[in-house]
């Protein structure tokens, strides 16, 4: 077996029984659940000490720990793919893990919780990326009521993934971005509202305006008929 293989996947065994309740391997392996996916400019580090791009979250389901699962450790030991089997990676891949980087993981602990806050910037990020998706395919017909409102609610939907989240793990680590999500929220609508006030108003005017136009285009007919009238009253008068 290739030594820099059997050295990572010595590793992922290791470090992932270190981060794990149950210290029987394939019993630790259902105490992780994937969060979410992301790819980065800088590398990161996977479970196995590995530097990756590429980079998978798992958080424990019993203990709360985080930790980053590369694609080639992810498939091999099960994590994302449970039907892969246990043949040996394609020849590509080690050739990739052989000139891969590795660096030590220390502190086991301290590097869950570095996870985490990489995981909470991710989150972050995708708030960001989220809503300028959202204003990118709106076009011009939208208002800036209704444009306010949807970012509203896809705000929203980011802050029931959160709870999710919370319920489901016992977590309070994300507790922050809920809360300031929560005041975005509250903002927008505030700002929606206001809109709908703005726009509730002008219709008002314009109605009014509209209305007294008509008045006085109805005065006036009135006031030519009285003219008229007279006019021709007079003339019967004097003839």
């Amino acid at each position: 077996m290739d030594n820099s293989k059997k050295t990572a996947s010595y590793k992922f065994n290791k470090n992932l029984l270190g981060l794990s309740n149950c210290k029987v391997l394939d019993d630790a392996k259902k105490e992780w659940d994937l969060l979410d996916c992301s790819k980065y400019e800088e590398s990161k580090k996977c479970i196995c000490q590995h530097k990756i791009k590429h980079c998978n979250f798992y958080l424990n389901n019993i203990n709360g720990n985080m930790i980053i699962v590369g694609s080639a450790c992810s498939k091999k030991f099960g994590l994302i793919q449970k039907e892969t089997s246990k043949k040996s990676f394609p020849k590509p891949i080690i050739e990739i893990i052989k000139k891969g980087e590795y660096e030590n993981i220390e502190d086991l602990f301290k590097y869950s919780a570095e996870v985490r806050e990489i995981y909470i910037q991710y989150f972050k990020n995708k708030i960001i990326s989220d809503v300028q998706t959202l204003w990118g395919s709106l076009h011009g017909s939208f208002s800036v009521g209704q444009r306010k409102s949807l970012e509203a609610k896809t705000l929203l939907i980011l802050k029931e993934e959160i709870e999710e989240i919370e319920k489901k793990y016992k977590i309070n680590w994300l507790l922050d971005l809920k809360i300031d999500l929560i005041e975005q929220i509250k903002e927008l609508k505030k700002q929606v509202k206001e809109w709908e006030e703005e726009v509730g108003r002008a219709a008002k005017g314009l109605y009014e305006h509209m209305i007294s136009s008509k008045n006085c285009e109805e005065e006036e007919e009135e006031r030519k008929d009285r003219t008229y009238f007279i006019n021709k009253y007079n003339k019967k008068i004097y003839i």
